[in-house]
């Protein structure tokens, strides 16, 4: 029988994970994440502005960057929080713990073909 161990940090802290870039993925890796963390017991919220990135909502006046910003940097010390957008402004990208950048190699759309049901939506 193969034993199971859990990683256990040392000290527990909440990360501010940004996930940025043009290519497709980024709403998946953070709804991945939430359910990694369900399955973790914790308490996962989900708030989605639209599906256009932070940085079309911050240009929109939607968010405000300044409240932004204070939301990350005023974040309980044991919450995770994850954001995703195509253009993640610096400042954001300056506060977080982690920043990956997903860049399209290919897309199907760019062959013409619509957006698929599992797959895209």
């Amino acid at each position: 029988m193969v034993e199971i161990t859990r990683l256990v940090p040392k000290e527990k802290k909440g990360l501010v994970v940004v996930i940025t870039g043009h290519g497709k993925g980024k709403t998946t890796t953070a709804l991945g994440i939430a359910v990694r963390a369900c399955g973790h017991d914790m308490k996962v919220s989900i708030i989605q502005f639209m599906k256009e990135d932070l940085y079309a909502a911050l240009h929109l006046k939607l968010v405000d960057l300044d409240q932004v910003l204070q939301i990350i940097e005023q974040k309980p010390s044991q919450i995770h929080l994850v954001l995703t957008g195509r253009n993640a402004h610096p400042r954001v990208i300056e506060l977080a713990d982690t920043v990956s950048e997903i860049t399209e190699v290919k897309h199907a759309y760019r062959k013409g073909i619509e957006p698929q049901p599992g797959i895209d939506y």
